[in-house]
C-alpha cells in the first residue's frame, strides 16, 4: 500500500511539474508576442514615414524641375503640357509589409485618357510576397495637385476618384 502512495504521489508531482512548466512557457509565448507585435507597429510607422518621405522627394524634385525648365514653357494654366493627359502617376507600389514591388510604369501605361481604373493584383508585375495581403500605393498628379490613393488586393481603384 505504501508502494502505491508513493506512485501516486511521484505522478501527481511530475503533473504538477509539468502543468507548471507549462504555465512558465505560456507566459514567455505571450512576451514574444506582444514584442513582435510591437515590433510590428514600429515597423509599420517606419513604412509610413519612408513613404511620405519620398512623396516630399519627389514634389521637392518636381518643384526644382520646373524652376530649372521654367515652369510655363509650353504648359497650359493647369501644369499639363498640351495634349497630354491631366493625370500624371507619380509613383506606384505594390507591396507587403516585408517586400515591394515599384509598379509605377505598368500604371502610366494603363492610364486612359484622363483616368485610370485598375484592380490591385498580382497581374501588375507578380506577388511580392506569396501567402501575403498586398497593397497598392499610388502617388499622382491630377491638374497639378499630388494627392495619394491606397487599396487592397483585390479592390478597384479609380483615379481621379469620382
Amino acid at each position: 500500500m505504501g508502494e502505491l502512495v508513493t506512485n501516486a504521489n511521484e505522478k501527481m508531482s511530475n503533473l504538477a511539474t509539468q502543468a507548471h512548466q507549462l504555465q512558465v512557457q505560456r507566459v514567455d509565448q505571450a512576451r514574444e508576442l506582444v514584442r513582435l507585435r510591437e515590433e510590428v507597429r514600429v515597423l509599420n510607422q517606419q513604412t509610413n514615414e519612408i513613404e511620405s518621405l519620398r512623396g516630399e522627394v519627389y514634389q521637392v524634385r518636381s518643384a526644382m524641375e520646373d524652376g530649372a525648365n521654367g515652369q510655363n514653357s509650353g504648359r497650359t494654366a493647369n501644369g499639363t503640357t498640351p495634349n497630354s493627359s491631366r493625370l500624371q502617376i507619380l509613383e506606384a507600389y505594390y507591396w507587403t509589409p516585408n517586400k515591394v514591388i515599384e509598379v509605377t510604369k505598368q500604371l502610366n501605361d494603363r492610364v486612359v485618357g484622363d483616368r485610370l481604373e485598375i484592380i490591385a493584383g498580382n497581374d501588375l508585375s507578380g506577388d511580392p510576397e506569396y501567402g501575403q495581403v498586398k497593397t497598392l500605393t499610388v502617388l499622382y498628379k491630377f491638374d497639378g495637385v499630388t494627392m495619394t490613393n491606397e487599396v487592397r488586393e483585390g479592390g478597384l481603384m479609380v483615379i481621379p476618384e469620382e
